[in-house]
């Protein structure tokens, strides 16, 4: 199947199929039609060869599809006919497949071949093509051409676009993110999905995620609102930060103005702020959620500008990651692994360090075998990831890391650091969404949370863990 991607500007609108990118193309230039709507370009490439594709588009949705998809793909999502009106509509014989006869000659050792086979010959012959066209969309020098043709015709003006190109055809991933992160847009992500092609889909979100699109998800969308003006999208502090990185400098992992740091799922970026100036090395922040990243970015401005320019931003999930292998000296994640569990999470990012390089990690973590009934009941309903240290560490080593070190974050980390500035946010939030069932749910639950804590804080709470790829 075919994919295409539709952009305006530098802005990433849609990437799937025909029909998808054909029906966010309708909508976009329906709304600049419309009185009072913007004037916004737009341009659609085919994934194949990388070159821009143009399409009719008058008309209503319904006519376009019926004029630009093959007939079994072109009704519209919201259509649908009977079963009696469209086998009358298909009248007798096979269905119409767009085949085309033409003469094969081969030698009398491939018709042996062909006739031996589960499927008749045109069968098998349009299967083993179909494998051959599909083995040449992954090859990394077609898909590099094709790259090179997108981006000669959407960025070609971009700062250092001729080291990116030269990287581009050389393969040379490490040097061509390093250049094309500090382009604008949704350009950052997708050139690093575009050499993971399971992580193209209908929004610049890589696909096969366990973190969904806000766009897509309500419920998340609301959870974005309410957490934006959080200083903290989890406990933690400065000092914590701090002392993670110097059990990391005790163990060899020393990090500084020539390391590259990737903060997955950073949230709105106040342990990402913590590294910059404490390392001064490159960091790229990772988040799904966009107004998390213009909040850091907006951080990131009041650093000063050799600082700031020193943290760069991707909208990607921490469970598809377009990252190169051994391209971080460290992977950071306060508070966001359990998106993904502990031991996945570990398993999923190794191949992204260096060897030698360091993961610190802040996980969910009883303090003990032993605690309330009422506690244990809570965690496992919320989050059955939770265990000790010593089970965290053991799953540590058996995914290939050495621990390097281990400390519980202190309570105030979870009362001053996060629920209290966040108890200040939840009224605000519900008047916003006043109505909203789901609203009222997710303040629920951050309350009970939080009672939660207040009872039996003594019992749980995170554990810093600080570890070294073997």
């Amino acid at each position: 199947m075919k994919t295409y991607s539709i952009f305006a500007s530098y802005r990433l609108v849609a990437s799937g199929d025909l029909k998808t990118v054909l029906t966010a193309a309708k909508a976009l230039l329906d709304a600049r039609s419309a009185p009072g709507g913007e004037s916004e370009n737009f341009l659609i490439f085919e994934h194949d060869t990388g070159r821009q594709v143009d399409f009719d588009l008058r008309g209503s949705l319904e006519d376009v599809l019926a004029r630009e998809l093959p007939p079994a793909e072109s009704a519209p999502p919201d259509s649908a006919s009977s079963d009696s009106a469209t086998a009358a509509k298909a009248g007798k014989g096979r269905p119409k497949l767009g085949v085309v006869s033409a003469e094969v000659t081969l030698l009398p050792r491939h018709w042996e071949w062909l006739a031996a086979q589960p499927t008749r010959a045109s069968g098998t012959i349009r299967r083993l093509v179909e494998e051959a066209r599909t083995k040449e969309g992954i090859n990394p020098k077609r898909r590099a051409e094709a790259l090179g043709n997108l981006l000669w015709c959407l960025g070609g003006n971009l700062q250092d676009f001729e080291n990116a190109t030269r990287a581009l055809y050389a393969l040379d991933t490490g040097r061509l993110f390093s250049i094309t992160d500090q382009w604008p847009g949704d350009l950052p992500s997708f050139v690093r999905n575009w050499f993971n092609p399971a992580a193209q889909r209908t929004a610049p979100v890589p696909s096969g995620s366990n973190q969904a699109d806000p766009a897509l998800d309500p419920a998340l969308a609301l959870m974005e609102d309410l957490f934006r003006d959080a200083p903290r999208q989890g406990p933690g502090e400065g000092s914590q930060t701090a002392r993670a990185l110097e059990l990391a400098a005790a163990a060899g992992a020393r990090l500084g103005p020539d390391s590259r740091i990737a903060d997955l799922g950073c949230g709105t970026g106040a342990q990402t702020l913590d590294l910059a100036r404490l390392t001064g090395a490159d960091i790229l922040a990772v988040d799904i959620l966009p107004s998390f990243l213009e909040r850091l970015e907006e951080g990131a401005r009041k650093l000063g500008s050799v600082s700031s320019a020193r943290i760069r931003t991707l909208r990607a999930s921490m469970s598809a990651l377009p990252f190169s292998d051994g391209e971080f000296d460290a992977l950071w994640a306060e508070g966001s692994v359990y998106n993904m569990g502990f031991r996945e999470g570990l398993s999923a990012w190794r191949r992204f360090l260096k060897k030698g390089g360091v993961l610190c990690v802040t996980e969910l973590t009883w303090f003990g075998e032993s605690r309330p009934a009422e506690a244990e009941a809570y965690w496992s309903r919320e989050y059955p990831g939770i265990d000790t240290a010593a089970a965290k560490l053991r799953a540590a080593e058996e995914c290939g890391y050495v621990p390097a070190g281990y400390f519980p974050l202190p309570p105030r980390c979870w009362t001053e650091g996060y629920y209290r500035p966040l108890e200040g946010l939840i009224d605000p939030f519900l008047k916003r969404h006043d109505g909203s069932v789901e609203a009222r749910r997710i303040a629920e639950g951050l309350r009970e949370e939080m009672e939660v804590y207040d009872r039996f804080g003594d019992f749980y709470g995170y554990g810093f863990y600080v570890l070294i790829k073997r």
